[in-house]
């Protein structure tokens, strides 16, 4: 059983992409290995980001973040977390 801050969490890699278009957000992330999932979401107050995105084996994963000018980051919350700046590019 893999649970958050477990050892096995620290040695996952996940890659997150986020684009915004106007409040929409669309998220794509993928755990090194395993399928491509995503998520959408509208920008909240002050830019907040929360939503769910579902996983593999009918799991799911928490989605909270926030996208501002030099401040944006993202969290994924479920079996491992999952966290980070984002960067615009």
């Amino acid at each position: 059983m893999n649970v958050p801050g477990s050892g096995k969490c620290s040695t996952y890699k996940m890659k997150i992409d986020v684009a915004v278009d106007g409040a929409a957000v669309k998220g794509l992330f993928q755990q090194e290995v395993r399928a491509e999932r995503n998520f959408q979401a509208m920008l909240g107050t002050d830019g907040a980001i929360k939503t769910t995105a579902v996983v593999g084996g009918g799991g799911t994963m928490d989605v909270i973040g926030q996208i501002k000018e030099g401040a944006s980051k993202i969290k994924l919350d479920g079996y491992c977390i999952f966290e980070g700046k984002l960067t615009k590019q």
